[in-house]
């Protein structure tokens, strides 16, 4: 059963970012990117900015940022990511998190890896205020070519929550896909998705995932069009499962 839900939220992945309107920028939940082991090149860092502002009747100021990149070396790829997302409502603060993570992947052939994984989250305004992730696994690569790049991962980890009533911790079985595809030489299209299954069936199952269009304005700049939605189904009563989010932002590649 779970499976099938992992394979139905890939499917409707696609179709939410067609259908999906544009609101303003907020936190993605986005998992690490996937690339060519490339000697020349071994270091990768970009910076992504979004901000929106409105006056009037209601005054909005929200912000996000992130930075990701990773390094290349002979037996292996290191990835991370930072991001930052903060919205203030008439002088109020509704909307207050951010996100740290780094992947490690040690290569076993061209076309296999292990993986391994820590991520740690805080997010003031979420039924889980500090949340830390672990896990190890295997990594296989699907597809390398010219135009496409498919990764999967799968594997045990451990997560650690913080909530109002206290902590708890859990064990998953952590399930990662991340899709890049070269639409021509200046558009690029990703999709990554992330499935931690709770292995005693608790019902606290977590999906996330996250599409983006992005093309070259100029040189080492991009815009970028993001997709992202999150699952969680344990969070408190009056809280929702789902949770999209739609952004608009400018990419800068070091």
């Amino acid at each position: 059963m779970r499976s099938v839900v992992f394979v139905i939220l890939m499917i409707c992945n696609f179709n939410c970012f067609a259908d999906s309107k544009l609101v303003a920028s907020k936190f993605s939940e986005s998992a690490f990117d996937v690339a060519k082991l490339d000697i020349e090149n071994e270091w990768e860092l970009s910076t992504e900015f979004g901000v929106t502002m409105t006056t009037g009747n209601t005054d909005t100021q929200a912000l996000k940022a992130k930075i990701k990149g990773g390094l290349d070396y002979f037996s292996g790829r290191l990835t991370y990511l930072a991001q930052f997302y903060q919205k203030t409502v008439d002088e109020e603060r509704s909307a207050d998190k951010w996100k740290v993570g780094v992947k490690h992947n040690m290569h076993l052939s061209e076309l296999s890896s292990t993986f391994s994984i820590i991520e740690y989250a805080q997010d003031k305004f979420a039924s889980a205020h500090k949340k830390a992730i672990l896990a190890a696994g295997y990594t296989q690569r699907l597809l390398d070519n010219d135009s496409i790049l498919w990764n999967a991962d799968i594997g045990p980890g451990v997560t650690w929550t913080e909530h109002e009533l206290g902590r708890t911790n859990q064990r998953i079985i952590h399930l990662g896909s991340q899709l890049k595809l070269n639409l021509n030489e200046k558009t690029e299209f990703e999709q990554s998705i992330v499935a931690d299954f709770d292995v005693k069936g608790r019902q606290k199952d977590v999906y996330r995932a996250e599409t983006t269009l992005s093309a070259s304005v100029v040189e080492n700049l991009k815009m970028k069009l993001s997709y992202a939605m999150k699952f969680d189904a344990d969070v408190d009563i009056d809280k929702e499962k789902l949770d999209t989010e739609t952004s608009v932002t400018l990419v800068y590649i070091f």
